[in-house]
């Protein structure tokens, strides 16, 4: 019985180390399993931050070529505004230096037509 047991407890001791040696190679793979992932959210973290600066890259040339193009256009607004102020304010001195003129022919031509009864400005 003796060797019986020294036997059984050989196989036990081997059946251990069989185990232990397989428990080790599974911790490997889950370590290297672990580290593949790892890698992979790395490397999903590096293409999301490439992909949104490219994004916001071409959302701020999209927004400064919009911001030029309203200066361009508030700029024709306001050289429009400047030219129809510049117009009336000609209108107004031409028509300012016509009025009297006008008033004054006017008046002239209607004492003319009335005679010399009538004597006032």
């Amino acid at each position: 019985m003796q060797e019986h047991e020294v036997v059984k407890e050989a196989t036990k001791r081997a059946c251990r180390a069989i185990l232990d040696a397989k428990e080790a190679q599974l911790k490997a793979k889950l370590e290297n399993i672990r580290l593949e992932k790892l890698q992979l959210q790395f490397a999903a973290i590096k293409i999301q931050t490439f992909i949104r600066g490219t994004l916001a890259r071409k959302a701020f040339r999209a927004l400064r070529s919009l911001v030029k193009f309203q200066a361009i256009v508030r700029g024709v607004i306001a050289r429009k505004a400047t030219r129809k102020l510049g117009n009336r304010v000609q209108f107004l001195l031409s028509h300012q230096d016509r009025a009297p003129k006008r008033r004054i022919k006017g008046k002239i031509k209607t004492l003319e037509t009335r005679g010399d009864n009538y004597h006032s400005f």
